[in-house]
């Protein structure tokens, strides 16, 4: 159970979707705990840069989980967890902007909003 801490970095790697799956369902069959995946699950996708449809896609998958009932035969719930994170995995790593890339864009803007003021101000004056 202690691979399922390279989750995150499994996810930092494109299209790492079957070795995720197998990372989970290992880590669910050896008895891992259904709360501390789902809140790993739900910080790997709020470190992206998600949607409003891939939220609403994890947020649906975990409440599917819990309207399903364990009776000991608990296949389909795993399942459900299981496409969740084989989800997140297809769907990462999306670009995470960094601070230099964000200072950078803030500053292009900046540019190109003070060259529309002082074309603008060149037209109203002349």
């Amino acid at each position: 159970m202690s691979e399922f801490v390279s989750l995150p970095e499994l996810l930092d790697k494109q299209q790492r979707v079957n070795e995720t799956a197998q990372l989970v369902a290992d880590y669910l069959y050896q008895g891992g705990r259904i709360d501390q995946l789902t809140s790993m699950l739900g910080k790997l996708l709020l470190r992206e840069d998600r949607n409003f449809h891939s939220i609403q896609m994890i947020e649906g998958a975990y409440r599917q989980y819990s309207l399903l009932h364990d009776d000991g035969n608990n296949a389909a719930r795993v399942n459900i967890l299981l496409a969740a994170s084989r989800y997140l995995a297809a769907h990462s790593p999306t670009m995470r902007p960094s601070v230099m890339y964000l200072f950078t864009w803030h500053r292009i803007i900046l540019f190109y909003i003070l060259k529309l003021l002082s074309k603008y101000n060149k037209c109203s004056t002349g």
